[in-house]
């Protein structure tokens, strides 16, 4: 049997229920993997527009972005 005491400093030891934390992890790592690939496409849109395909110059600048070099972006 576990004791009141023991139970009480691992509780504040632990951070409380491992569960919840590793949720809360889960859920923040989402929220950062969304908040970069909505970054990523802006920008993409913008250099999109910025070096449109239809000029060949825009080449290399367009591969730099990882934009379709025959095409628009599409997202």
């Amino acid at each position: 049997m576990v004791s009141f005491a023991f139970s009480t400093a691992w509780i504040r030891f632990s951070g409380g229920d491992a569960q919840p934390d590793a949720t809360d992890e889960r859920t923040d790592l989402t929220v950062l993997v969304k908040t970069a690939t909505d970054a990523r496409i802006t920008i993409q849109f913008a250099a999109d527009a910025e070096y449109p395909y239809t000029t060949k110059a825009n080449a290399a600048a367009r591969k730099e972005f990882q934009l379709p070099a025959d095409g628009p972006f599409i997202g």
